[in-house]
């Protein structure tokens, strides 16, 4: 006997354990650093099994295209002094909030699935160990990686 299905209602998967509520992982790119809440991202697109699962693991490749090239054009202009006269604390600031934008879009990619998802009962995974790992680990993995991408530019 065949069974009604949902065409949204998601599968089920070995990653199911670990879903967590898409906010986590945006919370943990502003304490974390957006590397980090990326990775949890995309970790979490496996997890729901979301329909969206390409489009969320394409938009997590072009947000890590956008930080590397931003930050390596970033390192040109600061070394030939196209900068020069503009306040760091701008340019920060600038990288900064490309970096949230690709957060947001994620979150609001996966909270549609999330909905459906907890609306078929779907197990939801505590995510303090993340946020732990994000704050003590992530913001210094990601200035590592992004001092080494403004460097690469001289």
């Amino acid at each position: 006997m065949n069974t009604y299905q949902v065409i949204d209602e998601p599968q089920h998967s070995k990653m199911s354990k670990v879903t967590v509520n898409p906010m986590w992982p945006l919370l943990s790119s502003m304490v974390g650093g957006a590397l980090f809440g990326w990775l949890w991202f995309a970790v979490n697109s496996f997890a729901l099994n979301s329909p969206n699962r390409g489009k969320e693991l394409l938009t997590i490749v072009i947000a890590l295209f956008v930080f590397v090239a931003a930050h390596v054009a970033t390192g040109i202009f600061l070394n030939n002094g196209y900068l020069k006269g503009i306040p760091v604390d701008y340019v920060i600031l600038i990288l900064l909030c490309m970096k949230l934008v690709f957060s947001y879009k994620l979150f609001l990619m996966q909270m549609k699935s999330f909905s459906v998802y907890t609306h078929f009962e779907g197990k939801v995974a505590n995510p303090v160990a993340g946020l732990i790992l994000a704050y003590l680990a992530g913001r210094k993995v990601e200035f590592i990686v992004a001092d080494f991408l403004l460097s690469w530019g001289q």
